[in-house]
């Protein structure tokens, strides 16, 4: 695999890039194929209309990036910034994503079918996960502090190791999913119950 800097085609497959950034050239209108990503900088680029099959985003920094028709299957996300990325804009006929160890704070999701995602040791405050479907998805040693589970479809999903949530049963369908006691709490405060 090929370490490339620069961006001048429109098709790549199987390349390795390190420290890109807006810099070295527009990231519209590509396509990616078994690609990984190490060390880049696209913060407040544009990833529009891009696509991204079997590729890995290592180290980098995408936060508040423009992902209008981006399309992801099967990318995953280790140790990145993707801090106020609205993912709700994404081609959604085909999303398969998976993070570890990111930060996605103020992140949106709203109304995607994400389901089975992988959410391991993120970090996602006041993250918008509003009539998403999340069926079968992991959060695990996640902090989800201010995030919003609103006509949420958490069906089996797992939130066994993750803390700081408040989900109201009343308004998500929260059938088969797993809490440790720990969690209870997030699941009853909208009711005024204490566990203590």
């Amino acid at each position: 695999m090929e370490i490339k800097n620069k961006m001048t085609d429109q098709y790549y497959e199987d390349e390795f890039f390190q420290n890109l950034s807006q810099a070295n050239g527009s990231f519209v209108n590509k396509e990616f194929e078994q690609c990984v990503f190490e060390n880049c900088n696209f913060s407040d680029g544009n990833l529009s209309h891009t696509s991204f099959t079997d590729c890995q985003f290592v180290n980098c920094n995408l936060s508040l990036i423009k992902l209008t028709g981006a399309s992801f299957k099967t990318v995953s996300f280790q140790d990145c910034k993707l801090t106020g990325v609205d993912f709700s804009n994404c081609n959604d006929f085909v999303f398969d994503v998976c993070f570890y160890n990111s930060i996605l704070d103020y992140a949106t999701f709203f109304k995607l079918n994400i389901k089975k995602t992988k959410f391991d040791g993120c970090h996602l405050q006041d993250v918008i996960f509003t009539q998403t479907n999340l069926d079968s998805s992991i959060f695990e040693n996640c902090d989800l502090v201010g995030a919003v589970f609103e006509r949420t479809n958490l069906f089996n999903c797992n939130f066994t190791t993750s803390y700081n949530y408040i989900i109201n049963p009343d308004n998500s369908n929260i059938r088969k999913a797993k809490f440790s006691l720990s969690g209870l709490p997030g699941l009853l405060l909208q009711h005024g119950i204490v566990v203590e």
